[in-house]
């Protein structure tokens, strides 16, 4: 067998080594740095819709998260802008620089005008377990910005404390 024919399969496999290694590394990092607390916010505009979030997010070194958040939703103009108040807990893990969470509890309280949960009630329409998954955009010590694979909106966040 020609030695030179295995130049090829083995530079394959020592790329593929180096690759999965410095994803493994990079995940590392941004696991690291995510640990603390963060406030975060984002906003959304679709037509007549406009929701506004501000959060404190918590990563904890178990793989686990917390949320508190204050959401702000205006459906129309026909319709008085809404406030929420929204608790949630969550697992997460980073995966080729995208940070993965599971919401495993999540819920949702109408604090300005509960008289509209009969047109819309937002915590009947969460499922009991959702993931969502964010590009990690930018990642320091005092600042993160993530952006969601599903919807394309834009989360900033400090870190707190």
């Amino acid at each position: 067998m020609d030695k030179l024919s295995l130049l090829p399969v083995l530079f394959s496999v020592v790329f593929s080594a180096d690759v999965a290694s410095d994803q493994s590394v990079k995940a590392q990092a941004i696991t690291t740095a995510l640990y603390g607390s963060w406030g975060c916010s984002a906003r959304v505009e679709n037509g007549s819709l406009r929701m506004k979030i501000a959060s404190e997010d918590t990563y904890l070194g178990n793989h686990r998260s917390s949320t508190r958040a204050t959401l702000k939703l205006q459906a129309s103009s026909a319709y008085p802008e809404i406030e929420y108040s929204v608790t949630g807990n969550a697992t997460w893990k980073v995966s080729n620089g995208f940070l993965v969470s599971t919401f495993t509890n999540v819920k949702v309280v109408n604090i300005s005008h509960p008289e509209f949960d009969y047109i819309l009630n937002i915590q009947d329409m969460f499922p009991k377990k959702v993931s969502e998954s964010a590009e990690v955009i930018e990642l320091s010590q005092s600042k993160l910005i993530l952006r969601s694979q599903t919807y394309g909106t834009v989360y900033r966040c400090d870190r707190k404390g």
